[in-house]
């Protein structure tokens, strides 16, 4: 997928390119003045794809994401199991 908010860059490598430049492509637009150059050796970017490749997912977020019950009268696990609490004295379900 593309990278950036303009979606300039195609591959994380490109990314970490700009950024260790300091910001510096006419494509990715205005640069803040506070941007500087990372300065990393290749292969210190190498190692820093990669480690972002570890942590990375193809699985978008909140795919599988359920809205939990919540029990009117028990306390919900978190492996789902409902545990009902007693009633309260005048409380009628």
């Amino acid at each position: 997928e593309p990278y950036m908010h303009t979606g300039v860059f195609f591959t994380l490598e490109e990314v970490i390119e700009f950024y260790n430049k300091g910001g510096e492509d006419p494509r990715a637009g205005v640069k803040d003045p506070l941007m500087k150059p990372l300065k990393l050796t290749k292969n210190e970017q190498a190692a820093l794809v990669a480690f972002l490749g570890a942590i990375s997912s193809d699985k978008k977020p909140g795919a599988d994401f359920k809205i939990p019950r919540i029990p009117p009268d028990g306390i919900m696990t978190a492996a789902g199991v409902l545990i009902e609490l007693p009633q309260k004295k005048g409380k009628k379900k």
